[in-house]
């Protein structure tokens, strides 16, 4: 095993051993990882591994953090995306977590071996944390701008066009719907469910059942859910199809040839979620920011309760001035 291959293996498994930060799940802090980045950046140039040698004469920071040192080693690896807004400057956690960086880079032997050698397994371990560095990005919350000019139904369009960008449309369509009726039927018990949990693995009608109505959310109509409207009719049950707009006639013509068109309800997400929002508000402006911004709390409630993956949460815009406040990376990590 070569050097810089060892490198990466020792890299790897400090980075597993790492606690999990509630919003990255599995993931560690971005801060731990930004300060590894930059603490391997100074190895190369001055092998020190005692953990005094790389923080700051008051012994607040470590040294050399900031958010144009870590992209600037970012860029060197093809990675121009800001991982940090603030660099991490303020954490003292990183004390520990550069303190372990040390010991595992201890246990390479990097010492033994000749400079050349030694910076390019350094570079090895950065690239490696740079390409976690893209699965944070991965993992990042769905931002979307509120215009409380326009219709409610964009809103809930363009958050449903970065979902599918993300590849989670169909997990954030079925969070918003519920959402939606937990906020119109707050006396109701509106099941909350994983979005990986398909309607046959648990027993349910649908996605979510309102008196006697089955809801099936999807973002790909298919014969198959079609077929599960049909079984619902046959259980004396009524069913409504929610699909995406651009969708609403594909699913049409399916439940036409499954010869139950006449006999459900096919509607739009967008609007089944905006227009309800809408009519709560008395269409008041003011009113509907409101509605709004509990929609999204409570959307990102319900997800927060089933899910594991935090990149379903969606960021709460400005415009809607809900108190959760903007998350600062810099400080918080």
């Amino acid at each position: 095993m070569s050097v810089e291959t060892e490198s990466r293996k020792v890299i790897a498994e400090w980075f597993e051993s790492l606690e999990a930060d509630r919003r990255y799940k599995p993931l560690p802090p971005r801060g731990a990882v930004a300060a590894a980045i930059v603490v391997l950046e100074v190895l190369k140039a001055r092998f020190d591994l005692d953990p005094n040698a790389h923080v700051t004469k008051k012994k607040g920071q470590i040294a050399g953090m900031g958010k144009g040192a870590i992209q600037k080693v970012l860029a060197a690896h093809g990675e121009s995306r800001t991982f940090l807004k603030e660099g991490g400057r303020t954490n003292r956690g990183n004390h520990a977590i550069v303190a372990s960086l040390l010991d595992a880079v201890a246990g390479a032997r990097l010492d033994r071996v000749a400079e050349a050698e030694r910076t390019a397994s350094l570079h090895a371990m950065q690239a490696y944390l740079v390409e976690r560095v893209n699965d944070y990005f991965q993992q990042e919350r769905i931002k979307v701008e509120f215009n409380p000019t326009s219709p409610v139904h964009t809103f809930i369009a363009g958050i449903l066009a970065v979902a599918e960008k993300k590849g989670r449309a169909d997990y954030v369509a079925q969070h918003l719907v519920g959402a939606k009726l937990a906020l119109r039927f707050p006396n109701a018990t509106i099941t909350n469910f994983a979005g990986s949990a398909a309607d046959e693995q648990s027993g349910r009608v649908g996605d979510f059942q309102i008196g006697d109505a089955a809801f099936h959310v999807t973002i790909s109509p298919t014969p198959a859910v079609c077929a599960r409207c049909e079984s619902n009719l046959k259980a004396g049950t009524s069913a409504v199809l929610l699909v995406p707009d651009g969708r609403l006639a594909a699913a049409r013509e399916l439940a036409r040839q499954q010869g139950i068109l006449d006999k459900i309800m096919v509607e739009p997400i967008e609007s089944f979620v905006g227009q309800n929002l809408a009519e709560l508000s008395g269409f008041q402006r003011d009113r509907l920011r409101d509605e709004l911004a509990q929609l999204v709390a409570e959307y990102n409630r319900r997800v927060e309760e089933v899910e594991t993956d935090m990149c379903l949460l969606i960021d709460v815009p400005p415009a809607l001035e809900l108190a959760e406040g903007d998350e600062n990376e810099g400080e918080e990590e």
